[in-house]
């Protein structure tokens, strides 16, 4: 009779646990959904780079690997499963677009809840992790309203990893070989869990732990099922650029500007003075007190992302969000020793106390910081969409489009026309004497120079934008002032000869 009442209290305690996680979810969605759904454009140009590709899907039913528009027509390498589902899912729709969109990223918090859940075997901890996990202000300002691959891979990411834990079950370790190859068809971002499991069989050795049987064998497959696919993916760069692939032809400028060092005003933005403390004591309370597996994996996880961004090996804007998440999974750790110690004490309010503080603590230093980088965010203004319309019923089909280097996506995608830059630079032609020929144009004082500049690009018409007047710090195209070859259009000056 007693094992009966037990086996219904933990049943209806886990149903009141899904309840919540459910609760969380739905939240994490509605925010989401209610920022990105204000507005029809997307954030950034690069987003308009995957809505090319999902639309080419869509209207030719194959993949789009030369692109006739960019830089004038170039080749173009990325792993498509990301514009695959989208274009399956939403028949290129853009309010389907960005409802899945924010799904696939709302998924993470039942990613962390289940990773919690297995460091720790405490509901209230992995709860609100999976609750801290949804509004990190690094992840809601590089991923809301934002077309970008992460909000696949980052979820795939971490369900690979959580799998890693599990392949003693067979449906599981099946489930890890199927998340794996997803992953790698996503994004290289699967080149993390390299490393990840590198420094995780260095700790296990150090730990006094063996790695299983089963691990190593998975580890040894992983690595070279990795490497097998995204050479047949990248093979081309590969030839192209050997190792420098890893900065994807990147010009000097835009490195600097991307791989830039961590700081600690980098870590507090991103990740929260709320999430990052607690994160920083979870993740030493967990190497130094708990000889398990997991806490090994992810704390070689953490390790791994360190040394990437100390080596400039990933963006400092990709690691700090990656790095965010590690944070919201070791809090994790810290608020089960809390709970622990509040039940040695053995007095019954404190536990609720301590939750109702947590929750207000929360609201503080992660949900209105989100709410205020979701509220602030600047998508794409309605005179620029204006213009990109302007282009594409005022000029020839065959026309060249002259924007900065963060309009080109926007030119080829809503104005259907060649530009001669934009930000995807992996086998792009000869990226740095275009901005440095592009800088000319903009900031030149002889029409002589600049009627040989848009002869070599074959340049029609060049866009000046206000984004691009800061940029260069102009008002206007000097050389074009009373000139006969040079005839402005609202925003675009035409060129006639």
């Amino acid at each position: 009779m007693m094992q009966g009442q037990k086996r219904q209290f933990q049943q209806m305690k886990l149903k009141t646990e899904y309840l919540i996680l459910a609760i969380i979810l739905i939240s994490t969605l509605t925010f989401r959904l209610y920022f990105s759904l204000n507005t029809e454009a997307f954030k950034s140009d690069d987003s308009y780079f995957h809505l090319r590709q999902v639309q080419d899907i869509v209207k030719e039913h194959h993949l789009l690997k030369y692109d006739p528009l960019s830089y004038g027509g170039r080749i173009i390498i990325y792993p498509p499963l990301y514009h695959l589902l989208l274009a399956l899912l939403s028949f290129g729709n853009l309010l389907w677009i960005k409802i899945i969109s924010e799904i696939l990223i709302s998924t993470l918090v039942i990613i962390v809840y289940l990773i919690t859940k297995e460091l720790t075997g405490d509901a209230k901890s992995a709860l609100f992790s999976a609750l801290l996990s949804a509004f990190i202000p690094g992840l809601i300002n590089h991923t809301l309203n934002e077309l970008t691959v992460y909000t696949l891979a980052l979820p795939l990411l971490f369900l690979v990893l959580y799998l890693f834990l599990k392949l003693e079950n067979r449906r599981l370790l099946i489930m890890f070989l199927i998340s794996l190859l997803l992953l790698s068809l996503t994004h290289a971002t699967v080149f993390i869990l390299i490393l990840v499991l590198l420094f995780y069989f260095f700790l296990m050795g150090g730990g006094a732990l063996n790695a299983s049987k089963i691990e190593k064998e998975a580890a040894i497959l992983s690595i070279l099922f990795v490497m097998l696919v995204s050479f047949i993916i990248y093979k081309k760069a590969f030839f192209t650029y050997g190792v420098n692939i890893i900065w994807q032809n990147a010009p000097l400028n835009i490195l600097v500007d991307k791989f830039k060092d961590l700081t600690p005003i980098d870590l507090v933005l991103n990740v929260g003075i709320f999430s990052l403390l607690l994160g920083a004591i979870g993740m030493y309370l967990g190497i130094t007190n708990n000889k398990k597996k997991s806490i090994y994996l992810f704390s070689s996880f953490m390790l791994g992302i360190l040394f990437l961004l100390s080596f400039r090996l990933v963006t400092l804007s990709f690691g700090l969000v990656i790095l965010s998440i590690g944070f919201a999974i070791f809090t994790s750790i810290t608020l089960n020793s809390i709970y622990k110690f509040l039940d040695v004490s053995k007095i019954g309010i404190a536990k609720n106390l301590f939750t109702i503080i947590l929750l207000v603590l929360f609201v503080f230093f992660s949900f209105i910081p989100s709410y205020t980088l979701a509220k602030n965010s600047q998508s794409i203004s309605a005179e620029k969409l204006n213009d990109m319309n302007w282009i594409k019923y005022n000029t020839e089909k065959d026309a060249v489009i002259l924007g900065n280097i963060h309009e080109g996506n926007l030119i080829k995608t809503l104005g259907e026309r060649k530009n001669v830059i934009d930000s995807n630079f992996l086998l792009a032609p000869s990226p740095v004497e275009r901005i440095n020929d592009i800088k000319v144009l903009y900031t030149g004082l002889s029409e002589a120079k600049a009627l040989s500049l848009t002869r070599k690009y074959g340049i029609t018409t060049i866009y000046l934008s206000d984004e691009t007047k800061k940029a260069y710090n102009i008002k206007e195209l000097s050389y074009a002032v009373g000139s006969r070859c040079f005839i402005k259009e609202e925003n675009f000056y035409v060129i006639k000869c």
